[in-house]
């Protein structure tokens, strides 16, 4: 039994689940789809942060640090970040007490097994692509970003769409219903030792899928990836711009990538209407003061 078969177990038994680093925008993420799943969730973080806030208003215990105490009795359960050390305080206790503990990367793929998953992928674009095909679809979702009008970074849905992470490898944990590979550019070289190694969380991501896999026509290495696998299907730039508020030619292709996922459930007339009201996500090339011919852009600006 694999890391994402065992947490698929603990998510069937319920409980207490207890998440370490619980502002981190992942974390919180999961944190929500565990306690609408039923079960109680507690966490802890250095500091607060809006994502804590926000969890912390629905119901969820948020401690200050970190610290063996918050793994009490009634826990059943520890969900840890890939960075945390099996010599963290909190994890050797949780061991300790033969307590089960997981990574984010797993238990994120383990909830959705039991849902529609469209997993988008990819080392560009995850982010602005999946709140589209989120607005797109009015489905459920797990975003690793803020997005203007909805409420947090997660909602529960028998559709889901989710980021598939492929910073530790974890994206190859997943069993989508229907992937996208947005773009394959080497990174994460701390736990990538290798370009091939890299890719090679991304072919098993498309084995693992049972549906389509949409992948960009205009990237080598994912060209390569799904040459041999009929599922997989390109999508392309537009011949004519999109009728989308976000500039730049990037989110025209992660435009295009959502519209070819999401017309298995909407017409291309349905889908272009509703492209027009997409929301951005914060810190994406966001326009946060604007004044007098002065403009201030704030931009998350973690790889070239």
């Amino acid at each position: 039994m694999g890391p994402v078969d065992q947490a698929e177990e603990r998510i069937r038994c319920g409980g207490h689940v207890h998440l370490m680093g619980i502002g981190g925008i992942g974390m919180a993420g999961v944190a929500w789809l565990l306690k609408e799943r039923g079960f109680t969730v507690s966490g802890c973080d250095l500091r607060r942060n809006r994502q804590t806030e926000w969890l912390a208003r629905n119901g969820i215990l948020i401690e200050a640090g970190h610290a063996a105490a918050h793994i009490d009795s009634s826990v059943s359960w520890l969900v840890r970040s890939t960075a945390v050390p099996d010599t963290h305080p909190e994890v050797k206790a949780a061991l300790e007490h033969g307590l089960p503990v997981s990574r984010r990367g797993e238990v994120l793929p383990a909830l959705m097994r039991a849902r529609t998953c469209i997993a988008v992928s990819g080392t560009h674009g995850k982010t602005t692509t999946t709140a589209m095909i989120a607005q797109l679809l009015n489905c459920g979702y797990c975003i690793g970003g803020e997005v203007g009008g909805f409420e947090g970074v997660a909602r529960d849905g028998e559709v889901m769409v989710v980021e598939a992470d492929e910073s530790d490898g974890t994206v190859a944990g997943y069993t989508p219903d229907y992937a996208v590979i947005t773009n394959i550019d080497y990174d994460h070289m701390e736990h990538h030792a290798s370009e091939s190694a890299f890719a090679g969380c991304f072919e098993q991501l498309i084995q693992n899928t049972r549906r389509k896999v949409y992948y960009c026509s205009d990237d080598p290495i994912a060209r390569r990836l799904c040459a041999a696998h009929p599922k997989c299907e390109p999508f392309f730039f537009p011949a004519e711009p999109l009728p989308l508020a976000l500039p730049g030619r990037h989110n025209q292709w992660n435009a295009s990538a959502a519209l070819a996922v999401c017309g298995n459930w909407k017409t291309s007339d349905e889908l272009l209407a509703k492209l027009e009201k997409i929301k951005p996500v914060r810190r994406r090339f966001e326009t946060v003061f604007e004044s007098d011919g002065v403009r201030v852009i704030s931009d998350y600006a973690h790889h070239p």
